[in-house]
């Protein structure tokens, strides 16, 4: 493997830092490399592969670094990847360094367009005491109504305490038995149920409810399977305030027959006696797609606003859809009086190229670069034509 065909993670990586009273809240966006030139995606060198998986673990571990943490302060990853990146080799090398008692949250799933070379896109966040101690806890739990994942090299779920709340984390949910037997495997909107029951458990099991659910990232196997995610979804919160939701339609799942979907979430718990209220808020004027939610998680100390899905109008066309989709962010942040310091990251899926970069260059007219998160997936099959759909994370110390 020469020089020049080193992976590259920080190409595209950028880092968002959000400053919550003495924690500081750590956003890396855009991590993962290129596939080396020339080289077929079927033929990727394993030891590039291994290149990129050490390189990705070893920048996460330096970011953390920088703000007085270290690997294990990354709650959740969000992997999407397509060839090159080695599922068995990266699993070896995080369990190295999380060490005894500890992994984080992680999805990884295959959903990147090959036309665009990229490897992996990983979307990691950590939460991080500034002084030596401050009421904080980062813990990795297994609840007992989810099955294990310690062979998969992850935690069920991690659960970051500060500021009178608790921010839970769940990897990619899928309906398994403690077993790991797929069920419901002829009837996709029972194994859709299942998932959203047992997220639901989850959080009853910790003390709240389905309402203390924020965001749900659902990957599918089809545009049919998404619109039962959504159908289920409704009707599952159906008397309290929706998640948001952020949805990949036409995903392979490792070959496994029978698997629909795959659900990742997050949510805002109490912490002890001190409370959280959920609230949707108005949707902006300039979003008028009924897949949008606009919500709010508000604590003691800290609120956390999550919109999404954010999609153009049917027929825009790329630049207008994108800027259509940049509206509805500005919005959003006018009406509860955010400033860019207080967003997190936006989480963009982008079908085509002409899609993902008339949103790059239409975004940055509003928050700055490292804000961005940008997948070029494939086409979206439910999306009526449309070529972007995105998700919006803001937190703010009260």
């Amino acid at each position: 493997m020469t020089a020049a065909d080193t992976p590259d993670v920080r190409e595209r990586m950028a880092v968002k830092e959000t400053r919550l009273g003495e924690v500081v809240r750590i956003d890396v966006n855009g991590l993962g490399a290129r596939l080396p030139p020339d080289v077929d995606a079927e033929d990727v060198p394993r030891a590039w592969s291994g290149a990129q998986s050490e390189a990705i673990c070893e920048t996460l571990a330096e970011v953390a670094s920088g703000y007085g943490g270290d690997f294990n302060s990354f709650g959740e990853w969000t992997v999407i990847h397509g060839a090159g990146y080695d599922l068995a080799d990266i699993r070896v090398r995080r369990l190295a360094r999380f060490g005894e008692g500890y992994r984080s949250a992680i999805t990884t799933l295959p959903w990147i367009d090959p036309e665009s070379r990229w490897s992996a896109r990983v979307q990691a966040t950590a939460y991080i005491p500034r002084a030596p101690g401050l009421n904080f806890e980062q813990v990795a739990v297994r609840p007992e109504t989810v099955y294990d994942t310690e062979f998969l090299g992850l935690a069920p779920a991690v659960i970051s305490r500060f500021g009178g709340a608790r921010v839970v984390y769940l990897s990619g949910v899928v309906a398994w038995t403690d077993e790991i037997e797929l069920l419901f495997t002829d009837d996709p909107h029972a194994q859709v149920r299942r998932v959203f029951e047992m997220i639901g458990a989850v959080f009853e099991e910790l003390g709240g409810s389905r309402e203390d659910v924020v965001r749900l990232r659902p990957f599918t196997l089809n545009a049919e399977i998404a619109g039962i995610v959504r159908e289920e979804a409704e009707r599952f919160w159906t008397g309290c305030v929706p998640p948001t939701m952020l949805i990949a339609d036409g995903v392979d799942f490792w070959g496994e027959d029978g698997l629909f979907a795959e659900i990742q979430a997050m949510g805002v718990l109490g912490d002890g006696d001190l409370d959280v209220s959920h609230e949707r808020l108005p949707p902006p004027k300039a979003g008028p797609d009924d897949a949008l939610v606009v919500r709010r998680a508000r604590s003691r100390e800290r609120e956390l606003i999550q919109a999404g899905e954010i999609r153009g109008r049917v027929g825009a066309g790329p630049g207008r859809e994108a800027r259509q989709v940049v509206e509805c962010i500005r919005e959003v942040m006018a009406g509860q009086g955010l400033s860019s310091a207080d967003v997190c990251s936006v989480v963009a899926y982008a079908g085509n190229r002409a899609a993902a970069e008339g949103f790059e260059a239409a975004v940055r007219d509003i928050l700055p670069p490292e804000t961005l998160h940008l997948v070029p997936g494939l086409p979206m099959g439910e999306m009526d034509g449309r070529q972007l759909k995105v998700e919006f994370t803001a937190e703010r110390f009260l």
